[in-house]
């Protein structure tokens, strides 16, 4: 197993039932905070080297594809990381 790091914290808004984020999906919400969390610690995520290795073939050595693109905004200079899991919400 690798090492586990928990890098930053970050929340979404509050909201009411109906409210402001009732047109938000759960999917949309949930990478605003993740790419918030890494992006205020100065990471960007690469993919590992056991997902490059199941990519499709017509994927593979392309780099960030055109799909990508319209979320790609990380700093070249940040530092890599591979996110393999992400947990997100109340543990209990």
């Amino acid at each position: 197993m690798k090492e586990v790091v928990i890098v930053s914290g970050s929340r979404t808004a509050i909201g009411n039932f109906g409210g402001g984020l009732k047109t938000v999906s759960v999917v949309d919400l949930g990478s605003l905070v993740m790419k918030d969390t890494l992006k205020r610690v100065n990471l960007k995520p690469v993919p590992s080297q056991e997902m490059e290795d199941i990519a499709p073939d017509t994927l593979k050595g392309k780099g960030v594809i055109e799909l990508e693109k319209k979320g790609y905004d990380w700093d070249d200079a940040a530092t890599p990381i591979a996110i393999d899991e992400v947990i997100m919400g109340n543990v209990l």
